[in-house]
């Protein structure tokens, strides 16, 4: 399941950005920061991630980790990302493990909200 700091509307909820249909999308309320996360059915080795993003996208975000995301124990997989509209692949050092993978935006490139199209999580 997917999860998110706010959404714009209810029909932009973050469901959007997991459902595998490049023609839905999750959007966040207009101010920084916002995050969008994603629980994997079970901890895995991440090879990359990849975020397809609207034009009102992130100039900048991290992507953190968390072997159980209640516990509110996050960790980074990468240093800043710089986001740009369409896809933005993201690839992860071996031994990079986590179940529950976070887009923690920075800095949106717009005055609107964080918009994703898809985020997509691959395993080793």
């Amino acid at each position: 399941p997917a999860a998110s700091s706010t959404d714009e509307t209810s029909s932009l909820g973050p469901g959007n950005a997991v459902d595998g249909d490049q023609g839905t999308r999750w959007s966040s309320q207009f101010f920084d920061p916002q995050w969008l996360q994603v629980a994997l059915p079970q901890t895995a080795e991440l090879e990359r991630i990849e975020i397809y993003w609207e034009a009102a996208c992130a100039s900048t975000y991290l992507l953190l980790g968390s072997l159980d995301a209640s516990s509110g124990n996050w960790y980074n997989l990468t240093g800043v990302v710089s986001g740009s509209p369409g896809p933005v692949v993201t690839s992860l050092p071996a031994n990079t493990v986590a179940k529950v993978v976070r887009m923690d935006g920075l800095t949106r490139c717009t005055q609107y909200g964080y918009s994703v199209w898809e985020m997509e999580v691959y395993g080793r």
